[in-house]
């Protein structure tokens, strides 16, 4: 099941195919619904379908199976994803803070904390955070992509062909996959 799961992750995240990903996460769910890794990737899964309360259940039961996971920074940075998506910002920056504790220097929990500060009318601190990785290391550039600051202002949004739920475009979800559900954004891993 484990196997299948990350091919999962893969074929939904790389291939952006969130219809098999769906039914391939449910194949490793019913060979092992004990699997904390199947329950991360079904976690990631139900974020980019845009089903943050599913996702939310799921990495809680990861979180469950194995408490001392190495996998715990990517679990983290899902409940950001998923409570940037269910619109919950203070859960989301109290996640990829927490992520980025375990995994200092992270990109990903960065962009997270960024974009919560950020929908939650922080400015100051927003500007703060995007100006943290450069003071970290002299003389360099933030790491952040643009478009997780596109994602924070909005023009990923306007940029879509039609509407989107803001939580899904402030969380990087975008377009649409072949089985008509959101597609992945980048902000995921």
């Amino acid at each position: 099941p484990e196997t299948l799961a990350w091919a999962t992750d893969v074929i939904g995240y790389l291939g952006r195919d969130l219809a098999t990903a769906r039914d391939l996460v449910e194949r490793a769910l019913a060979l092992n619904p004990n699997s904390a890794a199947v329950r991360l990737v079904a976690g990631f899964v139900n974020n980019w379908l845009c089903r943050p309360h599913a996702a939310i259940a799921h990495l809680e039961r990861a979180v469950r199976l194995s408490p001392l996971s190495p996998e715990m920074p990517w679990v983290l940075n899902g409940f950001a994803l998923a409570h940037l998506i269910a619109g919950d910002y203070e859960a989301a920056l109290e996640a990829a803070r927490r992520a980025l504790r375990l995994k200092p220097g992270w990109a990903s929990a960065h962009r997270f904390i960024v974009i919560a500060l950020s929908l939650l009318g922080r400015r100051e601190e927003t500007a703060e955070a995007v100006r943290a990785p450069a003071a970290r290391r002299a003389g360099g550039r933030p790491r952040l992509r643009r478009s997780g600051a596109r994602a924070v202002r909005g023009r990923r949004l306007q940029r879509s062909p039609e509407p989107r739920a803001a939580g899904c475009g402030a969380a990087g979800v975008t377009g649409r996959g072949p089985g008509g559900g959101p597609r992945p954004g980048r902000g995921g891993r």
